[in-house]
């Protein structure tokens, strides 16, 4: 579940207020990357055209980087906030390269933010309930609200029905607690599911079928991805394109066996932690702050985990957090948390590589339960105010602005704890009375209760939803049958109506044609003629109906 990171565009949703001023003062702006000293030019979008700012006035060397790439370009100007920007490195005639798009913030202020006193350290006795407060935690700052975040599916015919309604069940139930968030530039989010590699990225450039950059950008991110062609039982994966809001699931197979689990432990969590990283970029104008990786990725798998469900039903504690816990290795060291502040998929050792994704999930629980989860996302909104550039740097200095001690002494403060879950990886706990006190403890009564009702408000609403939806059907019902008998007693009357006006018709046209009949005879009858009567060379014509000649006289013939 690596998350690829580009966002752009984006509305800024705030979860901490800080003041913006209209016009920042002259300051340093410096680009992400690592490069060699070539050509490099600030730029800002005006009017939607690019235009050059300022040339580049220093190239500072940053420890991170490769030695042959060791600089960062920079220059200071003063720009106003909520102008675009971005930074063109180039080599004259030779190639191109262009930073995030990013916008112009105001200087952040860290007066504006006060003195914070560290929260209270949590005991060992206390380890137990520790993921129970984490996840009570992240319910009780993002309850069960009202939104309008749409999703647009794209499903690969293969993907079988399951995973199908797997991702679709873990979207709906991520978004009735994070759309508000989510919902901040008024566009759907985009999941795709894909059961071939080539059927796939067919799927994902039919998304944005005239964007040749995001084209580009899938096929080299499908190929990274495990084929199944050539294994066809692999688990669900997932990634995401920011910029497009867009997320890609492999699901191409499903255990039926057992319809009632997951092919796969994780297979649930997959989507949820991949909008998990939706909610992280969502707070800082659709910038996902990567530094530090453990709390970037750490994050989406305490979060992931705490929303994923499976066939109606919470998968937290069956199998949602277990599958991240039960990998943790063995006695921690401070070294081995450090080392997820950056990437650690090209490290040697087995332990170290890709830790972030178990070791830094332990180490972010202890985060989010230590200090609450809304404040877990206000460090990187601080840090995304500082930064220039993003760095371990900025972060540091916002960890200590939000929690009010420093990253080393959080360090040497949960570790004990990360070896913990280490050996104690089983999801328990959760609605025990001695996890229950210690949530209403640290969280307060008030919270506590709230979280508690708005899960008694959603099973009642759930209930009622269906309930209602029983009885809009058998009404539906009751009136289309109605319907159905009035129509059919209308079509009879209707037929019988036909049958009577037809018989009606026949009789009087018979009627008619006797009646016209005997006119007709009545009237042959009643028709008067002459004849030419002789009596010598005397002639006489005798009309009548039935003329006779006279006495004397002979009818003349024809």
């Amino acid at each position: 579940m690596r998350r690829r990171v580009a966002f752009f565009l984006a509305i800024f949703l705030a979860l901490a207020n800080f003041p913006n001023a209209a016009q920042a003062a002259e300051r340093k702006f410096q680009s992400e990357g690592c490069h060699a000293k070539v050509s490099a030019t600030l730029q800002i979008k005006e009017a939607n055209a690019w235009k050059d700012v300022i040339a580049a006035q220093g190239w500072e060397t940053i420890s991170t980087c490769p030695t042959g790439n060791p600089y960062q370009p920079w220059a200071m100007a003063n720009l106003a906030i909520g102008s675009l920007i971005r930074w063109h490195v180039y080599a004259p005639g030779s190639w191109d390269w262009y930073s995030t798009e990013t916008y112009v913030q105001e200087v952040f202020d860290e007066s504006s933010y006060g003195a914070v006193t560290p929260p209270q350290v949590i005991k060992t006795s206390d380890y137990p309930y520790v993921a129970a407060l984490a996840r009570a935690s992240i319910f009780a700052d993002q309850p069960i609200a009202s939104h309008s975040q749409k999703v647009t599916y794209l499903f690969e015919t293969g993907v079988p029905i399951e995973n199908q309604n797997m991702i679709k069940e873990g979207a709906e139930n991520f978004l009735s607690r994070f759309g508000n968030i989510l919902d901040y530039s008024g566009t759907p989010v985009g999941i795709l599911a894909y059961s071939s590699i080539t059927g796939g990225l067919n799927l994902a450039k039919s998304f944005d079928p005239n964007d040749s950059n995001f084209h580009a950008d899938m096929q080299r991110t499908f190929a990274n991805q495990v084929d199944p062609a050539k294994v066809p039982t692999v688990g669900m994966g997932g990634f995401s394109a920011g910029y497009k809001r867009f997320i890609v699931v492999e699901a191409p197979y499903f255990k039926t066996s057992n319809p009632n689990l997951p092919t796969y432990p994780a297979d649930p969590v997959v989507i949820t932690h991949e909008l998990a990283h939706e909610v992280q970029a969502s707070i800082n104008k659709g910038t996902n702050m990567r530094n530090p990786v453990w709390l970037c990725e750490g994050g989406a798998q305490v979060i992931g985990a705490s929303l994923s469900v499976f066939l109606g039903k919470d998968y937290w504690a069956a199998g949602g957090r277990d599958q991240w816990t039960k990998r943790i290795p063995a006695n921690r060291t401070i070294e081995d948390l450090k080392v997820m502040e950056v990437e650690t998929s090209s490290l040697s050792r087995k332990d170290q590589n890709l830790s972030e994704y178990t070791t830094g999930a332990a180490l972010a629980e202890y985060l989010i339960a230590w200090g609450g989860f809304k404040n877990s996302l206000v460090v990187n909104q601080v840090a995304y105010k500082l930064r220039n550039p993003d760095s371990m740097g900025t972060f540091q200095k916002a960890f200590k602005i939000v929690y009010g001690q420093t990253l080393d002494e959080f360090y040497s403060q949960a570790l004990p704890y990360v070896n913990y879950v280490s050996t104690n990886w089983k999801t328990e706990n959760a609605t025990s009375p001695e996890a229950l006190a210690f949530i209403s403890a640290r969280l307060g009564a008030d919270k506590a209760a709230a979280e508690a009702k708005a899960a008694a408000d959603k099973a009642a609403a759930e209930l009622k939803a269906k309930q209602d939806a029983e009885a809009k059907a058998a009404a539906e019902k009751a009136a289309a049958e109605l319907k159905a008998k009035q129509d059919a007693e209308a079509k009879a009357a209707a037929e019988l109506k036909a049958k009577q006006d037809a018989e009606a018709k026949t009789a009087a046209d018979k009627a008619a044609a006797a009646a016209k009949a005997a006119a007709a005879a009545k009237a042959a009858a009643l028709k008067k003629t002459t004849i030419i009567c002789i009596k010598g060379k005397l002639i006489k014509k005798v009309t009548a109906v039935k003329p006779l000649c006279p006495a004397g006289y002979k009818k003349k013939r024809k």
